[in-house]
């Protein structure tokens, strides 16, 4: 679940020691189906795209405030005309739909698992006005943005 949900680390990121606390909640619809006769299972894994943007990915604290960590200390990244986060960027719309499919079984003495996803990375990237990738911020400016990742597992 690290992989699909992000995670918050606004607040004292240094001092919160369980994970499942800073987890961001997304709309999910998880379904499994056991298959005994080939000693497995197939998990289903769709969010539809209906939760609030803001809630996609890792939210880090760019405001440089009291719980920044060392680099964003006392510079506001965030502030009106340097750093926008673009949540419908042409390479990573918050809408969209994405999900996965794990198929997990036996195979004599060994467990096995082989799981395709399709979500969002988890870390914003910049895109620069100077070096623009895809849509391009306003001149002298830079938006974050969410990118789509496929990976199999």
């Amino acid at each position: 679940m690290d992989v699909v949900h992000g995670f918050d680390y606004r607040w004292r990121s240094f001092l919160e020691r369980e994970g499942d606390e800073l987890r961001k909640p997304l709309i999910l619809l998880n379904g499994k189906v056991d298959v005994p006769e080939a000693n497995g299972s197939l998990q289903v894994l769709v969010r539809p795209g209906w939760d609030r943007d803001r809630d996609i990915g890792n939210t880090y604290d760019l405001s440089g405030g009291r719980w920044a960590l060392q680099p964003n200390k006392g510079v506001d990244f965030l502030a009106p005309g340097l750093l926008r986060y673009n949540y419908h960027h042409s390479s990573g719309d918050v809408d969209d739909v994405t999900g996965g499919l794990r198929w997990s079984g036996t195979g004599g003495p060994v467990n096995y698992s082989v799981a395709y996803l399709k979500t969002f990375s988890n870390d914003p990237v910049v895109n620069s006005s100077f070096v623009p990738y895809g849509t391009a911020p306003a001149a002298g400016s830079a938006n974050s943005s969410i990118r789509r990742s496929t990976s199999w597992a």
